[in-house]
């Protein structure tokens, strides 16, 4: 399915469903339906059930790029596809895992409160820091994006499951980089912002992300490849 985005739509957004999951789908893109007529709307389907592909062709068909992949690519496979195989990104860009979504009750004013803020920044969402170990500092001194700063043992990032950024960005140092498979791609560009000096700002106002079914950020339920895999850098030994 494809649409062409009104000309003057500055956001790309970007939503990840897997599984059989057709719940979740739905709390996601039914926040996002407001949206649509301003938006560049792109859904990577990874291995979705059955109802969750006629959903998503019922409701949004004429109004999306979708890309489905059977068995599944896992997430920054599916990440990369979305942001480079289907015509260059807004200004912007959003993602959503499947569990993540708009929860302020007027999407179209939440969205001016993003972009408000995106003139403030150069990445936003909800920032965490996390223990980083020597080998991934040592991973992250070999990638292109380098820049000689100190790889902090806590860096800061937003976490994945809902973010914004500036699409020159992810232009510029062929973001997700095709190593990426399920883990640590969040942390790893956290790291990456820093070296560039990049601006990255807290924001998680109207959004729930990750969320369980209360709304809780950070609580939903592991599923799919969570778990299998050790995040990026982890085990890199230097040549």
């Amino acid at each position: 399915m494809k649409r062409t985005a009104k000309s003057n739509a500055k956001f790309t957004v970007c939503v990840l469903l897997y599984g059989d999951h057709t719940d979740l789908a739905k709390r996601c893109l039914e926040s996002i339906k407001p949206l649509v007529d301003l938006i560049d709307l792109r859904i990577g389907l990874n291995e979705v059930s059955d109802d969750t592909e006629k959903y998503v062709r019922d409701q949004f068909a004429g109004c999306c790029i979708t890309d489905n992949q059977n068995p599944q690519i896992f997430k920054y496979p599916m990440m990369r596809k979305l942001f480079k195989e289907f015509g260059e990104l807004k200004e912007y860009t959003m993602w959503f895992d499947d569990d993540s979504f708009i929860k302020e009750t007027n999407p179209v004013s939440w969205l001016g409160s993003v972009e408000a803020t995106m003139t403030q920044c150069d990445m936003l969402g909800s920032v965490y820091s996390i223990n980083y170990t020597d080998d991934q500092k040592a991973w992250a001194k070999v990638q292109p994006w380098y820049n000689g700063r100190m790889v902090s043992n806590k860096p800061r990032f937003a976490t994945g499951g809902w973010w914004c950024i500036k699409s020159a960005i992810l232009s510029k140092h062929d973001w997700p980089i095709p190593e990426l498979r399920h883990t640590g791609g969040d942390v790893a560009l956290g790291v990456m912002l820093n070296q560039q000096e990049y601006v990255l700002k807290h924001f998680n106002r109207g959004v729930a992300i990750n969320a369980d079914a209360s709304g809780k950020e950070s609580a939903a339920e592991r599923r799919g490849f969570s778990g299998k895999e050790r995040p990026v850098g982890k085990g890199f030994t230097p040549r």
